[in-house]
């Protein structure tokens, strides 16, 4: 049956998609999980598609021959090329790469890694235990920009990172993940973590250095200006020309890091401290000794003479405040 509510009615269709939503979200009743695989969900949707396909060509077939007419040919050419054309046209402009074809290879061949000491591949190869990573097929890529490459096929790039022409970071597979070994080694999640670090940095790893230290500032796009005020208020501006840029701490205290991109100010902090042997100071340790014969019979001044009197005051003190509270008792 179907949920419906005068003229609003969820059909068939929407209460198994309602029902699917909320069984996706929680997951599991109890202990008892209710979350397909993905080949079993793989088979649903086939066959989804393919009643789908039965019921629109028995009804639309019915009259197929009565309403043809062979321009409906040109139509449906123009409705798959022209998307083709835009969609490829908007993918290339300003990429900084363009696309030379498909590579069909009979067996899976191993990738090489780059071995340079570029900044992005530093953040892409972090904690990575450099599987090795298998592929069938790629795209082939044509590199007209300057890109850092992590992963090659017979000198072709096919994992590389860089920025486009608009001055925004993007990061480049060409190749299926479905025709690798890749999502099966140990390696992925942290590869993936690494390129979301790439792809969306935050402005530096973190704020507290040491002093002499060289920090490496990650440029936002479309960053006009990087102003940089020392502890000793000397002012510097910083190269946003790349995707990252570097600042050498020379003085300890407190860093502001203005960024100026797209029209918008933002400002960040770095605390340079001084080197630990700097910092502590060194207490020097020295050895004396006291020299001599003890004088004045233990007494160490004119004070330790008045001590015998200061003890008769306080008796006689005492005494008269007992007479005093004697003599207040006896006036009751």
């Amino acid at each position: 049956g179907s949920l419906s509510y005068r003229n609003f009615s969820l059909t068939t269709t929407g209460g198994c998609l309602l029902t699917a939503l909320v069984f996706g979200h929680y997951g599991h009743i109890g202990k008892i999980s209710i979350v397909p695989r993905n080949s079993t969900l793989k088979m649903l949707r086939e066959l989804g598609l393919m009643l789908f396909l039965i019921g629109a060509g028995v009804s639309g077939g019915a009259k197929f021959v009565q309403y043809f007419e062979p321009i409906y040919f040109l139509y449906g050419a123009i409705m798959t090329i022209l998307p083709m054309i835009i969609g490829w046209k908007d993918s290339v402009s300003g990429s900084g790469f363009t696309f030379q074809g498909n590579v069909s290879l009979a067996e899976g061949q191993k990738l090489t890694y780059s071995s340079s000491s570029a900044s992005a591949l530093d953040l892409l190869r972090r904690n990575l235990l450099k599987n090795d990573i298998y592929v069938k097929e790629y795209t082939k890529c044509g590199l007209y920009r300057k890109f850092s490459t992590l992963l090659t096929h017979d000198g072709n790039p096919l994992l590389f990172a860089g920025t486009n022409s608009y001055g925004s970071r993007e990061l480049v597979v060409a190749f299926d993940l479905h025709k690798s070994n890749l999502p099966v080694t140990a390696d992925y999640t942290t590869l993936i973590g690494n390129m979301f670090s790439y792809t969306f940095p935050n402005a530096f790893e973190k704020t507290s250095y040491v002093c002499g230290e060289t920090v490496r500032l990650n440029v936002p796009a479309k960053c006009n200006s990087i102003r940089v005020d020392s502890p000793m208020e000397n002012v510097s501006y910083l190269g946003t020309g790349g995707d990252e840029c570097e600042l050498y701490l020379s003085e300890a205290g407190l860093y502001t890091v203005t960024m100026l991109a797209g029209g918008s100010e933002r400002k960040f902090y770095i605390f340079a401290e001084l080197p630990e042997n700097e910092r502590i100071p060194v207490v020097a340790e020295e050895a004396f000794s006291v020299r001599g014969e003890p004088s004045e019979a233990g007494k160490s001044g004119t004070y330790e003479d008045l001590l015998a009197w200061f003890i008769l005051l306080a008796v006689l003190a005492a005494a008269d405040w007992g007479v005093y509270c004697y003599e207040q008792y006896q006036l009751r």
